[in-house]
């Protein structure tokens, strides 16, 4: 008996050290499975970081972009500050200067309507261009919000199925846990009554009795946590099964996306390829604006030389009129003092020669009227040539200011292309990094299969917290991109308003110049109501000449001369007149010298920076290519780590196969085990009613 005993001792032991043995291969295994899985996970934590580091490097790219807008909108300042002051450089020469002649504004006028409507339609055209970017652009940046809506909403379902999922494994594993402790309350009274049966055994087979029975009590127990440990992981495999195929579609699902997103951007590549066509036309556009303005400008300075040799020839002709009104000035001192003393001697030698004398004066007189007349219109000529000059210089300069402000248009086209470039290549950066980051939550969701503890389930809840993070991060610079757009609209209405104060200033500079011309017109009709004054004192003094008398020659001779020092004094006027005239034209000449040397070199200036943004902007439109190149081959690479993720995921599902026919074999070798206890038991018994029996 007690060999049966200890060969049935010895082939428990076997089998328990067997099934010790195959519990330790089992953790072996199992802690081989959690290595490449956090291997993996490692594997998923470096692939995160590049994309952080990607993602920052877009970041600074962005903060580049809108450093270089800040720089545009400064220069844009700085060059609506330099035509406000040629607008007031201007203003103060044409207050300064003589206003424009009637004659060259009718042909100015007509060149300035035709700049102006041609202008006004390159500006309609611009801005209906404009309109239909922005609006595409806003339809494209409300599909990328809604995509990123739909993906923050399949994020929050994932986590409150992770939730549910974590909440149903711990009340599972709690009533295990209840159904373990009742196992084992049950198992305990059994072997306490067993032990009150064999109570009556006296001796060492009561010892060994109850050796045996604490075996076979601790035999079963582990039986028993076996089978519930092997129940368990039946239900845990199940639950793991299900998350699989679960996962199976949320991968499909994000393939699905992906390929959309790859779709979308490929849309925005062909879009951003026809608006580097579109920039290209626009600036080849601008190049020809820009030469035919140099054309417009050549012209001009041809027109500048011939108005300067008509000034020299009008100078020239003021200079010979002057030498004339001297010569004039001089006989007319010289002549009628002598006249005037030859007819005094004859009127006090002889009386009868009176009439004579007085016909000679009445002739003198006639004379000096006629060539004051011719004088006073000679003047009126020269003054009128002078102001002719100076308007049409007047009109020169407005010509420029024109010419630079359509230049100033010209550049804020090409800053506002530019500006939409950016804004495009910023909205695929995000849509990229949007699809990256839609990889990146299928990649933790396949990774979901292999976290088993709570630490594992809280750094995934973490993660998913960065990436709304992430996603909301996205969102606020979508609105900041909405904000620029609507900081350009606020830049366009301050064109519009600056154009229409520009047009304002011009109605008021031609009422200023029509006023002048009115003060000039009553200026000339005084003029000519004191020569009537003078013609009609001069015909009075004529008829009481006629009427004779000595007293009447010498109140003439005084008359005549207080007559000749009033044209000797107007003669002096006019003199300083002229020369003020002159001082004032070669003053002009100066200046306008001056200035079109400051507009060459300002044009000069414009073509260089002309230059400098084009070339800017193809380095700008390469660099963008090299960052697509750059995105291209991470989601390449991404695409691959997605691969071995599948496979990595396939050879897990292997080996939970694996482990189910593992647990099932274990199952079959404790229903073995069970067996063979209750052989023993019911051996056990058997010997121990044998042992009453022979007792």
């Amino acid at each position: 008996m007690q060999q049966i005993l200890e060969k049935k001792e010895a082939a428990l032991a076997a089998a328990i050290d067997s099934h010790h043995k195959e519990k330790e291969r089992m953790k072996e295994e199992m802690e081989a499975t959690v290595a490449r899985h956090q291997i993996a996970w490692q594997k998923t934590a470096d692939a995160v970081d590049q994309f952080g580091l990607e993602a920052k490097q877009a970041k600074e790219g962005s903060e580049r972009a809108f450093k270089e807008k800040e720089e545009v909108v400064v220069k844009l300042g700085k060059t609506m500050e330099e035509l406000e002051t040629v607008k007031k450089r201007a203003e103060e020469d044409k207050k300064e200067s003589d206003k424009a002649v009637l004659e060259a504004e009718s042909k100015a006028k007509a060149k300035m309507e035709e700049r102006e409507k041609e202008a006004e339609e390159t500006v309609k055209a611009a801005k209906i261009d404009c309109e239909l970017r922005i609006q595409a652009l806003q339809e494209q940046l409300r599909g990328a919000h809604d995509n990123v809506a739909d993906a923050y909403e399949m994020v929050s379902k994932a986590q409150s199925e992770c939730v549910t999922k974590v909440e149903e494994s711990k009340e599972r594993e709690r009533v295990a846990r209840k159904e373990a402790r009742d196992g084992q309350t049950k198992m305990m009274q059994e072997l306490k009554q067993v032990q009150r049966q064999l109570a009556g055994v006296t001796g060492a087979k009561d010892d060994e009795i109850e050796r045996l029975e604490t075996r076979i009590a601790t035999l079963e127990v582990t039986i028993k946590s076996r089978n519930a440990e092997a129940r368990s992981l039946q239900e845990q495999l199940q639950e793991r099964e299900r998350e699989a195929d679960a996962l199976s579609l949320g991968n499909r699902e994000l393939s699905d996306e992906l390929s959309q997103s790859r779709w979308q951007v490929k849309k925005l590549e062909e879009r951003v390829k026809e608006l580097q066509e579109d920039a290209k036309i626009t600036i080849s556009r601008a190049v020809e604006r820009e030469r035919d303005v140099l054309q417009s400008m050549q012209g001009e300075l041809k027109e500048e030389a011939l108005l300067e040799a008509a000034l020299e020839r009008a100078r020239e002709e003021v200079a010979s009129l002057k030498k004339e009104l001297k010569d004039q000035s001089e006989r007319a001192d010289r002549a009628p003092s002598a006249r005037i003393e030859m007819e005094v001697n004859t009127l006090r030698s002889q009386v009868a020669a009176l009439e004579s004398d007085l016909v000679s004066t009445r002739s003198a007189l006639n004379r000096m009227r006629k060539d004051e007349e011719e004088r006073i219109g000679e003047l009126q000529k020269d003054i009128e040539a002078g102001d002719g000059g100076g308007g049409a210089l007047a009109k020169d300069l407005d010509k420029l200011l024109k010419l630079r402000l359509e230049v100033s248009d010209l550049e804020g086209q090409l800053i506002e292309a530019k500006d939409e470039i950016a804004s495009l290549k910023s909205e695929v950066e995000e849509l990229k990094k949007e699809a990256d980051l839609a990889v990146v939550a299928g990649q933790k969701r396949e990774t979901e299969v292999v976290g088993k503890s709570e630490v594992s389930l809280r750094a995934e809840q973490e993660e998913k917290e960065r990436i709304q993070s992430e996603l909301e991060l996205t969102l606020g610079r979508l609105l900041e991109a909405q904000t620029m757009l609507k900081e350009m609209e606020a830049l366009r209405s301050k064109l519009e308003t600056t154009e229409k104060a520009l047009e304002s200033e011009r109605g008021k500079r031609l009422a200023k110049e029509r006023e002048w011309v009115e003060e000039r017109e009553k200026q000339d009709k005084q003029h000519d109501e004191t020569v009537k004054e003078l013609r009609s004192e001069a015909e009075e003094w004529r008829v009481k000449a006629e009427e004779g008398d000595y007293g009447k020659v010498e109140r003439l001779e005084q008359a005549s001369e207080e007559l000749r020092q009033a044209a000797i004094q107007e003669m002096e006027s006019l003199q300083e007149r002229i020369d003020t005239l002159d001082a004032s034209l070669e003053e002009r000449h100066k200046e306008l010298e001056e200035e079109q040397s400051d507009h060459k070199a300002s044009i000069q200036e414009k073509e260089a920076e002309i230059a400098k943004l084009q070339s800017s902007f193809k380095s700008q439109l390469d660099q963008a290519h090299t960052k697509l190149r750059e995105k291209e081959s991470v989601m390449r690479g991404l695409q691959t780590q997605i691969a071995t993720y599948e496979k990595a995921q396939e050879e897990s599902f292997e080996e939970v196969k694996e482990l189910r026919n593992r647990v099932a074999e274990l199952q079959q070798t404790a229903v073995s085990a069970h067996h063979k206890l209750s052989q023993l038991h019911s051996s056990a018994m058997v010997a121990h009613k044998d042992a009453i029996t022979d007792l």
